[in-house]
């Protein structure tokens, strides 16, 4: 999964039938603080129940170098969970009649081998044998090397396992004929799994990145407009984006590799399946709202 990158920690929790916040507040601090002091945990937490903020603590540093502590509005990648996002999206379009759970790949996409048996339930599901090819999926990323300073350690890395960043695809439209087309140029067999789909299962991030897609082609609109216009914007995520060019870089916390490293800013072609930027306090109107059915 996305999850090699990590800025920081950043948790929201939603609860119920609990003690008085106060004891509640102590209980969470004592606990955290011992693991923060030692170096074991940097980011935020943020505690809701009914709406009312019942903790909220931020710890360590969102730029290690230049000792800069993190904030309630400190924004991290958030990587997989951004398929959070791609589900909410589809079931919007699921209540507009515009898609099914059922709807199948080769009904909204022409040229995609198994197409017409592919559902986004199964996208959704990690079973449509739609997977990660290594080859072409870590090239997904889109590093900005000179927006902030970074460890060249980080890129050797990546390069001595095959990054080469050859894909220069600017849309999902561009990505996915490349990818599952047998005219594209990254399709491959290894491309897929084995079996039929639905009878095997395996975590796929550009499988995720495919709902997205879909999304875009029924909706009309591209997906990261959508989402801000039928999630963030409802829910006043003022705080969370898709791409490092609408991102405000004095809220945004630098990368790691490894706890030392600096990880250069990125973005992602598949920037749906784990390309959200956003802060504890908009991840915590996001899940609030899914509770109280925004």
């Amino acid at each position: 999964d996305r999850s090699i990158l990590v800025a920081g920690a950043m948790s929201v929790a939603l609860l119920s039938g609990i003690a008085q916040s106060a004891t509640l507040h102590d209980r969470i601090g004592a606990y955290v603080r011992p693991y923060a002091s030692s170096g074991n945990f940097s980011g935020s937490i943020l505690v809701v129940q009914s709406g009312k903020t019942l903790f909220q603590g931020s710890y360590g540093f969102s730029d290690v170098g230049q000792q800069t502590p993190n904030r309630a509005d400190t924004k991290f990648h958030i990587a997989s969970l951004s398929m959070q996002f791609t589900a909410a999206a589809a079931m919007r379009l699921v209540e507009q009649g515009k898609l099914s759970l059922d709807t199948k790949v080769g009904d909204v996409v022409a040229d995609v081998p198994n197409g017409e048996k592919i559902t986004i339930r199964q996208l959704a599901s990690h079973t449509s044998v739609i997977i990660d090819n290594p080859a072409v999926y870590l090239n997904t990323y889109k590093f900005y090397p000179d927006i902030r300073p970074y460890d060249k350690e980080v890129l050797d890395a990546l390069q001595s396992i095959g990054y080469r960043q050859t894909i220069p695809d600017r849309s999902l439209k561009e990505f996915f004929y490349n990818y599952l087309s047998e005219k594209g140029k990254y399709y491959s067999p290894g491309n897929f799994g084995k079996g039929s789909p639905g009878s095997t299962s395996s975590y796929s991030n550009i499988g995720s990145a495919l709902v997205a897609y879909l999304i875009e082609i029924k909706a009309g609109i591209p997906y990261a407009d959508f989402v801000k216009k039928f999630i963030l914007s409802p829910l006043k995520m003022k705080n969370s984006t898709f791409f490092i060019s609408n991102t405000n870089l004095k809220k945004h916390a630098s990368l790691y590799y490894k706890d030392d490293l600096v990880f250069p800013l990125y973005d992602l072609v598949t920037y749906p399946d784990g390309g959200l930027k956003t802060s504890a306090g908009d991840l915590a109107k996001y899940v609030c709202g899914l509770i109280n059915g925004y």
